[in-house]
């Protein structure tokens, strides 16, 4: 019976409303401010420097999406589970170690020989997280350890 899961995602996020009509804001001032000093020959850089820097502002505010794509996977295969959310580094659990899971609403919690430690799924789809549980309680029946 095959048990291995695997979920990749990479989605760039939206910004929050204010944050977009913060950006679009402070990009219009700083247009207006290198406008009007340009005129004045020994600002010239300056006032660019500020026009570029309000273009991008104004540009990030209208898009409204964040400049980094999240990168996210999980991973379940023979007799391990690697997690890895947004920048932090790749978790990876033996499950051999492993002596019962619970699943919580946004993520499960793995009880080790000495140890519980919990993982967050929130950035799962319902249906996502509904295969994960099933195939890792498929996986918990096969290797002798409870999965609630």
């Amino acid at each position: 019976m095959e048990t291995s899961y695997t979920v990749k995602t990479r989605k760039r996020l939206d910004l929050k409303v204010s944050s977009r009509i913060i950006n679009v804001i402070y990009g219009a001032i700083l247009i207006w401010i290198g406008l009007h000093i340009i005129n004045k020959e020994s600002l010239f850089l300056y006032a660019m420097g500020t026009i570029l820097l309000g273009c991008f502002s104004l540009v990030y505010g209208i898009i409204g999406k964040e400049i980094l794509a999240v990168h996210n996977f999980i991973i379940l295969d023979s007799n391990h589970l690697r997690i890895k959310k947004s920048f932090n580094k790749a978790v990876k659990l033996n499950l051999d170690s492993v002596t019962y899971i619970k699943f919580t609403p946004s993520g499960i919690d793995v009880t080790l020989k000495d140890y519980v430690k919990s993982y967050d799924l929130s950035w799962l789809t319902f249906e996502e997280f509904q295969m994960f549980r099933v195939k890792l309680q498929l996986y918990g029946n096969q290797h002798n350890f409870t999965v609630e």
